[in-house]
């Protein structure tokens, strides 16, 4: 019976290709290797920030590609279209799941409707209130020290690497209530993390998993050490009573209930859940942080504005959540600077029935692409799209541009539950360090962006000359 069925699944699997083969046929874009699909092209490129702009310029709006054998990708950059379909894409593709398993299958990422509106709407309001207060006190703790040792450096500082493992810490003492630094499961909880995002962008580029391989064998095996030490600082918490004591994402989790008064996060879900925000807290704040500050680096006039605004709205003391909308010159910064290096460049969705677009049909079982970096470049939305220019954001022209036209944090029902978290984590980061410092690009610095598990990040680091101004908190 078990074979019979085998063999009917593999027909259905081969049909399915079959008909995502034929429809792809009928879509503009380049040629694929059989085996392979389009990923050596992907990688020879640099990325997706590289190889969709691309092809977008020539082939068009809508563009496939093959991420392997198997995996059609159709990537589509007109975005009166994407607001026409993307509520209706809600699933994320086998690709997402190749990047992102480690975090388990019960994380929201993986979550299909209409569990997955009931666990974002708890979610949610854990990320605000409470949460953003413990992300304040925090950030003030863990970037002052940083600062501090800024101070007696005189040699250029790889702030890719400062802020990695600033935001990490931040990131993780908002999650699990503790400083990674300080005791030895924190300590092994950032080693592990930081070797798994480091290699897990390999996994998009596999074709089969590659069991024979040392380092992926070893990959997986920090996976599994990463979920259980999770599951160790739950079982820890529990055990210390202190749930209503503390403030942290984990306890949040663990005490919501649901209508009946029961406990709403199952403990796998709860681990899930927190592994995802670390991940979503990390990794794209630092890059926002390291982007900004290059960018505020090579263009000193616009860094001056940025700090003598801080210096009027703050007058010298730490920032607080309540300054934060009056910083409003920072604030244009700091989305100028998303839109030219969005921290995610792509975003990807199942297409979960045939999507029609013009002439072209999308079929059922193919990637559906997002390509953010593309859309953010568009030269009929943005003029002169490569330039830094903060003014872009000004409320008059905020409210001219098209709904779609910026989406840093994604958009439709997958958008980033933690956008408001991870903002807010930068420019209260970003505040502090103009007021202490200013920033130029140090000499030898080469500039090439890459991609590490899906975050946009230097190729070479990002060394910056920090010089001590005169303001000090």
């Amino acid at each position: 019976m078990d074979e019979i069925l085998g063999n009917v699944l593999r027909l259905v699997g081969l049909n399915n290709l079959a008909t995502l083969r034929k429809l792809g046929d009928l879509l503009p874009g380049p040629q694929a290797n059989p085996f392979l699909g389009n990923l050596v092209n992907l990688k020879q490129t640099g990325g997706f920030q590289h190889y969709l702009p691309a092809l977008h310029q020539q082939y068009g709006s809508v563009v496939k590609f093959w991420l392997g054998p198997s995996d059609l990708a159709v990537s589509v950059s007109d975005i009166d279209i994407l607001g026409e379909v993307t509520n209706h894409l809600s699933v994320r593709p086998e690709a997402a799941r190749k990047l992102f398993g480690w975090m388990g299958k019960e994380s929201l990422t993986f979550q299909k409707p209409p569990e997955t509106i009931t666990t974002r709407s708890k979610f949610f309001p854990l990320l605000i209130g409470q949460s953003l207060q413990y992300l304040c006190s925090a950030t003030h703790d863990r970037t002052a020290r940083m600062l501090d040792g800024w101070s007696v450096r005189r040699d250029a500082i790889d702030i890719k690497e400062e802020f990695s493992n600033l935001t990490l810490d931040i990131v993780g003492s908002c999650s699990f209530g503790q400083e990674f630094g300080n005791t030895n499961l924190g300590q092994e909880i950032r080693t592990l993390f930081k070797h798994i995002l480091a290699t897990s962008q390999q996994r998009l580029e596999e074709v089969v998993p590659p069991v024979w391989d040392v380092k992926y064998r070893q990959w997986n095996q920090d996976v599994t050490r990463l979920q259980e030490c999770a599951g160790e600082l739950i079982e820890q918490r529990r055990k210390a009573r202190t749930l209503n004591e503390r403030n942290d994402l984990l306890s949040l989790v663990l005490n919501e209930r649901n209508d009946n008064g029961e406990q709403f996060f199952s403990d796998n879900e709860a681990r899930s859940s927190v592994l995802t925000f670390l991940f979503g807290g990390f990794d794209p704040a630092g890059s926002a942080l390291t982007w900004t500050c290059y960018l505020l680096a090579t263009h000193p006039e616009i860094q001056a504005l940025a700090r003598q605004e801080v210096a009027r709205v703050l007058d010298g003391r730490l920032p607080e959540l309540e300054d934060l909308p009056r910083l409003e010159y920072l604030n244009r910064v700091i989305k100028e600077s998303l839109r030219l290096y969005t921290p995610n460049p792509v975003t990807m969705r199942l297409v979960e029935s045939d999507i029609p677009i013009g002439d072209y049909t999308i079929p059922t079982g193919a990637t559906f692409c997002i390509p953010i970096c593309v859309i953010h470049k568009d030269a009929t939305i943005w003029p002169n799209p490569d330039n830094f220019d903060p003014d872009r954001f000004l409320p008059e022209q905020e409210q001219a541009r098209p709904r779609y036209a910026y989406i840093p944090f994604g958009m439709g029902a997958r958008g980033c539950v933690g956008a408001r978290f991870g903002t807010t984590q930068v420019q209260l980061m970003l505040s502090m360090i103009l007021q202490r410092f200013s920033l130029t690009l140090s000499p030898d610095q080469e500039i090439v962006s890459q991609i590490e598990a899906t975050i946009l990040q230097p190729k070479f680091g990002l060394k910056l000359l920090a010089q001590s101004t005169s303001s000090s908190v």
